[in-house]
């Protein structure tokens, strides 16, 4: 919706869109093998496998971009992982943009990479951050009601005045690579 209004204020006439899933799309089936000059993936889970990043490589006539975490701290997120499983949980930050780099240079591709240290601060209402880290939690594994209203309890517990201040660090990947 966003993308086509943009478009239209723009008064730009070469562009299209399309909502489709990455791992079921078929470059043939859409004319896309070879199409366009640049691919770009920005912090994508759907470049999640060799065959979803291959899929970059031919849909490209040029260039490919992809970006992702290559470190993310979230001290709310962590004190969660604490309270409801016992323990921070394994994250793989970093996993997406070394495994995609690792397998571009088997393939025979020379992907630059570039870091960018970040941080940032969100305020969320006590009902957005409920919902925003029961989502995040349950991703992980389904969770209980016992551990819904632990989320809850911690979450209140560090609100005032009924909003969370999350604090996050990171450091993101940048990796760009030429095709041909």
């Amino acid at each position: 919706k966003y993308a086509r209004a943009n478009s239209r204020a723009e008064g730009l006439g070469n562009t299209s869109f399309k909502k489709a899933a990455w791992e079921e799309v078929d470059l043939d089936e859409y004319g896309w093998s070879r199409k366009f000059d640049l691919v770009f993936a920005s912090m994508s889970p759907g470049i999640s496998s060799r065959d979803a990043l291959l899929k970059m490589v031919h849909a490209s006539r040029g260039y490919c971009f992809m970006s992702s975490f290559a470190y993310r701290r979230d001290i709310v997120r962590q004190n969660l992982e604490e309270i409801i499983f016992g323990g921070a949980r394994e994250h793989h930050n970093g996993a997406t943009i070394y495994y995609s780099f690792n397998t571009l240079w088997e393939a025979g591709y020379y992907p630059e990479i570039f870091y960018r240290d970040t941080e940032w601060e969100n305020i969320l209402s006590l009902d957005q951050a409920l919902f925003r880290y029961t989502h995040w939690l349950t991703r992980e594994q389904a969770l209980d009601k016992k551990q819904q209203i632990k989320i809850h309890e911690y979450l209140e517990s560090i609100s005032i005045d009924g909003f969370i201040k999350e604090h996050t660090e990171a450091k993101i990947g940048y990796m760009l690579w030429k095709v041909c």
